[in-house]
């Protein structure tokens, strides 16, 4: 799958779990579902900060989009970061994933828009599908490594994962 679909598909499977979400359910329902989205979001981060935007970084259509997407990520992963260390019956916790859907909304939409159309007209299809190869590798060796929210692989285990599965791919 070309990168693009690829990252594009991950966006879906996030938007349909906030979806998921807002439909309501009792603690342990959100739990389970915030699982998810952190698991999602997590590694969809680092995969487009390791394979995906380091690519753009030196082109002048898309150097400042992915230098604010890189800032909007360090922002979702504080966002991620809080919201598991509380209580999902509070009303901050409800609060705090709201603020979270409507920031992953946005940014999927400024990529989306923004982003991604840029990046058709840059790269080939082979190289739109040799980044997708590596991403899906990447995202599936940091889905592997990934427990609950709470009992997460600490980053350093997530650098290691992204670590190996670049060198396996090289």
């Amino acid at each position: 799958m070309n990168s693009i679909d690829l990252l594009k598909k991950q966006h879906g499977e996030v938007n349909s779990l906030f979806q998921r979400m807002e439909k309501g359910g009792d603690p342990e329902t959100f739990q389970h579902l915030f699982s998810q989205v952190y698991q999602a979001l997590t590694a969809h981060t680092i995969i487009e900060e390791e394979y995906f935007y380091p690519a753009l970084r030196n082109n002048a259509d898309t150097a400042r989009l992915v230098k604010d997407y890189h800032h909007e990520h360090g922002q979702v992963k504080q966002m991620l970061s809080q919201i598991a260390s509380l209580d999902n019956a509070s009303q901050e916790w409800s609060d705090r994933m709201t603020a979270l859907m409507k920031a992953v909304q946005k940014h999927v939409a400024e990529e989306e828009n923004d982003l991604f159309p840029k990046v058709s007209k840059l790269w080939d299809d082979q190289k739109l599908n040799e980044n997708g190869q590596h991403l899906e590798a990447a995202f599936s060796k940091l889905k592997e490594g990934m427990t609950e929210p709470g009992n997460m692989v600490g980053m350093m285990g997530v650098e290691n994962a992204v670590d190996q599965s670049q060198q396996a791919t090289s």
